[in-house]
């Protein structure tokens, strides 16, 4: 599920400078557990290394405070 949003997104994602807000669901997902993680990482090595890119994008979690903190911890230890 993830993947086919990352194909949907990669046109406007292109675009550097942008101020980006991504919202993200966690009900709405499958694999959302295995996979969150991972878009998180790749969505940050990928288009937001540049120095052009000014605007930290916003990534906005619907989940519960024990989720955002196991989330926390997991993107820490992926560093």
């Amino acid at each position: 599920m993830l993947a086919a949003r990352r194909a949907q997104l990669k046109a406007h994602l292109d675009t550097n400078s942008r101020l980006r807000y991504i919202v993200i669901d966690s009900k709405g997902l499958e694999d959302y557990e295995a996979e969150v993680i991972l878009f998180m990482k790749d969505y940050l090595d990928k288009y937001h290394f540049k120095q052009v890119h000014i605007c930290t994008p916003v990534l906005c979690l619907c989940v519960t405070r024990d989720q955002f903190q196991e989330i926390q911890h997991r993107l820490y230890q992926k560093e």
